[in-house]
């Protein structure tokens, strides 16, 4: 063989893999939906907060979010802060962003973390009292 037909067999090799590690993800995705949502469980359930009295929250804290691409991700964020005893998630998709109700100031590392460990990057957390 010349090197020639060594290197298109390469080539030719390289392609063929790129290619089906292609059509086995687009395949997942088509079954599972972005970011692990669909699938014959569907996407997770909404978690509430244990606390559902908006008045019993004097802090507000403003979170800029990365990473969040689909209603899956908007759910995943929200469960992991209402998972949090003190901390009410309310998040919008198109800003990238959430409003996280607190009970306590403090509970900022706590939201972060949560967030975190869900594959998300919080880029910004401002919090204040309530209007």
């Amino acid at each position: 063989m010349s090197g020639n037909t060594i290197i298109t067999i390469l080539i030719l090799a390289v392609i063929a893999v790129v290619a089906f590690i292609t059509i086995r993800n687009y395949r997942k995705q088509l079954k599972e939906g972005c970011c692990g949502a669909g699938g014959d469980d569907g996407p997770d359930a909404k978690v509430e907060p244990k606390d559902t009295d908006k008045a019993n929250y004097p802090y507000i804290a403003d979170v800029s979010i990365e990473g969040m691409h689909c209603e899956n991700c908007v759910r995943k964020v929200e469960n992991a802060v209402n998972r949090i005893d003190g901390a009410w998630a309310d998040v919008d998709l198109a800003s990238n962003s959430a409003k996280v109700l607190l009970k306590d100031p403090k509970l900022e590392k706590q939201v972060k973390m949560a967030i975190a460990n869900n594959d998300f990057l919080v880029t910004g957390f401002t919090v204040s009292e309530k209007a």
